[in-house]
């Protein structure tokens, strides 16, 4: 026989502390509606709870004071759901861009498909303003990066970067079009499409028009 079985699923803690909220009163209702839609607006929490809107405010208000929702804009989420999303957005910037090392940076809008649809947009510059005030990501040129990000080449790349780059040097405004210089180095578009992209980022190019 186990000497020290374990507790029943009743008396877990987080279980209590459920119990405890449900039994509060529209509070609870509250903080349980907010935590399964993970993003709520006001209405949102009206059709969930079947509160009046005056309930449901006091209710809010009463659970941002003690630190256990938080609001952004017009939308409430539970504190530890935010900690989750922060976290995840850095992690999220770090990936892509480990997948993609000549990036200068993630676009907001890639960075935001990693978190559900429900989160407004307003609410996720909120949380990506959060993460920037605390150098946790940078942004630069509209692209989010971690703070110390810098785009890596391979050596392989490096000698096709310098083939560009001296081409144009040599012939300047005469380069009609990109597709002349990777006819001249017999490249492939689709190969050095996010090395030109580089280049740009980098200052070494400067577009002109979209040729």
């Amino acid at each position: 026989l186990d000497a020290a079985p374990p507790k029943h699923k009743r008396f877990r803690p987080e279980v209590l502390k459920r119990l405890q909220q449900l039994e509060s009163g529209s509070s609870g209702v509250v903080l349980q509606a907010v935590e399964q839609l993970q993003a709520a607006r006001l209405r949102d929490l009206e059709k969930r709870t079947g509160l009046s809107r005056e309930l449901l405010q006091q209710s809010l208000s009463e659970l941002t004071d003690s630190g256990e929702l938080c609001q952004l804009a017009e939308q409430w989420l539970s504190s530890q759901q935010q900690q989750a999303w922060l976290s995840q957005l850095v992690e999220r910037c770090t990936d892509l861009l480990t997948a993609n090392p000549l990036a200068q940076g993630v676009a907001k809008a890639t960075l935001k498909e990693g978190l559900p649809p429900s989160l407004a947009l307003r609410s996720f510059d909120l949380l990506l303003e959060s993460l920037l005030s605390q150098n946790l990501l940078r942004l630069k040129n509209e692209l989010i990066s971690p703070p110390d990000w810098r785009p890596k080449v391979s050596s392989s790349q490096e000698k096709v970067l310098q083939d560009i780059t001296q081409r144009y040097e040599q012939q300047a405004l005469q380069v009609k079009n990109l597709n002349q210089v990777l006819e001249d180095l017999c490249l492939d578009a689709s190969e050095v499409e996010s090395l030109i992209a580089y280049l740009i980022g980098e200052g070494d190019l400067i577009r002109i028009n979209s040729e």
